[in-house]
């Protein structure tokens, strides 16, 4: 759960990277309940894109991550050119 998906939460945990402990991102705070509740619903997630554009779509991702060695906000800001806006 991050906090732009879920922005009703308050209570968030500031994520650092290790090597420099610069904040990377957030993430709610939530108890074992919440997060029990979470993991059963992206267990019951059902993909509407074929297997084969799926393909397309990782390919696409790696090709990307490849050659621009983009920084995960690079990614989250240009992801909807590897898949016209599929996520």
């Amino acid at each position: 759960m991050t906090e732009d998906k879920f922005p009703l939460y308050d209570d968030v945990i500031e994520v650092l990277n290790p090597s420099n402990g610069e904040v990377v991102g957030k993430v709610v705070n939530a108890n074992k309940i919440q997060v029990h509740e979470q993991l059963s619903k992206a267990f019951k997630f059902k993909c509407k894109l074929s297997a084969n554009k799926r393909k397309d779509v990782l390919l696409k991702t790696a090709l990307y991550l490849e050659n621009n060695k983009a920084s995960p906000e690079e990614f989250e800001n240009n992801k909807e050119n590897l898949n016209g806006g599929v996520w």
